[in-house]
């Protein structure tokens, strides 16, 4: 099975400078930017200093995915930039597979472990669904950018990251049980940034100035994913857990919340 992984990560201050050079190193000669209006407007000098065109979406859904692939069918596009939080990456995702194009990861937050990974989250009818997409060629994930995004959305990254924990455990008592096929080295891609983070947060912890090692974390997990084609190495009984959560429709959470919450539950019963 052939792996596809980013063959560009920057993870810095002023990373976003680093966008050009990447497109010119993958031979794009007419990219396109997909954002939300919030994103747009917060980051309108830098994606107007791109000189790139962008389009907008408005929901993370299959339909809009669908919406903006039509909206480019015809069009001479070569590559998808994806510039957002979650919602906006998993349109870009979709997007991009669905056109055959490379698609270039651009976080603006540390929420989640999708800005690396080949899999597209939604919710249709109040129901989770998952697609398996391209991973990126390229994460551009600028410090400065990512800092300045709500604190709980960072907490939310952690609870993402923290859950790889009992997603790997669950996954081994599979192989275990059942037989299921298992790869050491992706549970530990998954797991080890885990245990690094919680090894810190038990010492001394900047939450600002640790903020790389999160997102090195979240972008390992993703590489996890799509070296075995599954979301196993990043998802176990805390993302049921959690999908049970969205289910009855209980309060407003994160996914990070939820599945870190998930993590706790569960760890207890290992």
């Amino acid at each position: 099975m052939e792996v596809k992984i980013p063959s560009f990560v920057y993870i810095q201050r002023g990373a976003f400078g680093k966008l050009k050079k990447v497109l010119e190193k993958i031979g794009s000669e007419n990219p396109m930017i997909v954002t939300d209006p919030v994103v747009s407007e917060i980051l309108k000098d830098r994606i107007s200093g791109l000189g790139i065109e962008k389009i907008l979406v408005n929901e993370a859904s299959i339909l809009e995915a669908r919406r903006v692939v039509l909206s480019l069918s015809y069009s001479d596009v070569d590559a998808i930039i994806g510039i957002g939080g979650g919602k906006v990456l998993d349109v870009s995702k979709v997007v991009a597979s669905e056109l055959n194009v490379p698609f270039l990861s651009v976080p603006t937050t540390a929420s989640h472990d999708g800005i690396a990974s080949p899999v597209a989250s939604f919710k249709e009818g109040g129901k989770p669904v998952s697609i398996t997409t391209k991973a990126p060629i390229a994460v551009i994930a600028d410090l400065e950018i990512i800092e300045s995004c709500p604190r709980r959305l960072i907490h939310s990254g952690f609870g993402d990251l923290i859950s790889n924990i009992t997603a790997v455990k669950d996954w081994r008592l599979s192989r275990d049980l059942t037989g299921e096929s298992y790869n050491e080295v992706a549970a530990s891609i998954a797991t080890i940034p885990a245990y690094l983070l919680i090894a810190k947060a038990n010492g001394e912890f900047d939450l600002i100035k640790d903020l790389e090692l999160l997102l090195r974390g979240l972008i390992m997990s993703g590489v996890a994913i799509a070296m075995v084609g599954s979301s196993r190495p990043a998802s176990g009984a805390e993302h049921k857990f959690s999908h049970a959560l969205d289910y009855l429709g209980y309060g407003n959470a994160t996914h990070g919340e939820q599945v870190g919450l998930g993590t706790i539950i569960f760890e207890f019963m290992y």
